[in-house]
C-alpha cells in the first residue's frame, strides 16, 4: 500500500515537469532568421549532448532520491533520468511579450511577466509563469508535489544557450539541480 502511494507521488512529481516540458498552451511561432536584440533567444537550439552534464544530472538525481525507499528508489531514478533528459533539438520564440518552447513534438507558450496560468494534464494541474530577470528568461512550474524553475541565458555572443534546471518535490531529499547546454543550430541547418 504504502509502495502504491509513493509510486504515484512519484508519477504526479513527473507530471509537473511533464507539464512544463510538454504542456500545450498554444502553437509556436516561427522563428527568424537573424535574431535581433530583443528576441535573441529566437532560434532552433542542438544539444552539445555533454557527458559531463549527463553524469552531473545524473549524480543530482542520485542524490535527490537518496533517502528514498531501496523498493521504488530504483524507479524513481529512472523516470527521473528520463523526465529530465533535455532534448537534442528545441525551438526558442520571443515575439514580443510571448515567450514559446517547442520540442519533442510538442510546445507551450507563456506571456512575460504575467500571472501564472493553470495547466491541466491527466487530472493534475500546475501554475506555470514566465518572466524575464536581466538577460535570463525564467520559467517556473508549480504543481501540488513540487515546483521546477528553468533558466534559459545566452552566452555573450549568442550562440550558446544554457538551461539551468532546479526542481523540488516532496518525495525528494533535497534540490535536483543540472544544467544542460545547446548551441544554436544555423540557418542552413534548420530544414533537416
Amino acid at each position: 500500500m504504502q509502495l502504491r502511494r509513493l509510486m504515484k507521488r512519484i508519477v504526479n512529481a513527473r507530471i509537473v515537469v511533464a507539464v512544463l516540458v510538454l504542456g500545450t498552451v498554444a502553437a509556436p511561432a516561427a522563428a527568424q532568421n537573424t535574431p535581433s536584440k530583443q528576441d535573441s533567444f529566437t532560434g532552433v537550439w542542438r544539444s552539445k549532448a555533454d557527458k559531463r552534464e549527463k553524469q552531473q544530472r545524473l549524480k543530482a538525481i542520485e542524490a535527490a532520491t537518496a533517502d528514498m525507499s531501496i523498493f521504488i528508489r530504483g524507479t524513481a531514478r529512472k523516470r527521473l533520468g528520463k523526465g529530465t533528459a533535455p532534448p537534442a533539438r528545441m525551438r526558442l520564440v520571443v515575439e514580443g511579450k510571448r515567450f514559446t518552447v517547442a520540442r519533442d513534438g510538442k510546445s507551450f507558450s507563456l506571456q512575460l511577466g504575467a500571472n501564472p496560468i493553470t495547466v491541466k494534464k491527466d487530472g493534475k494541474q500546475a501554475k506555470v509563469s514566465a518572466r524575464r530577470e536581466g538577460a535570463t528568461i525564467v520559467v517556473e512550474s508549480q504543481g501540488e508535489k513540487g515546483r521546477r524553475v528553468t533558466r534559459y541565458a545566452l552566452s555573450s555572443d549568442g550562440t550558446c544557450l544554457t538551461m539551468s534546471v532546479r526542481m523540488r518535490g516532496k518525495k525528494l531529499s533535497g534540490v535536483l539541480a543540472f544544467k544542460a547546454t545547446f548551441r544554436r543550430q544555423a540557418t542552413a541547418e534548420k530544414g533537416r
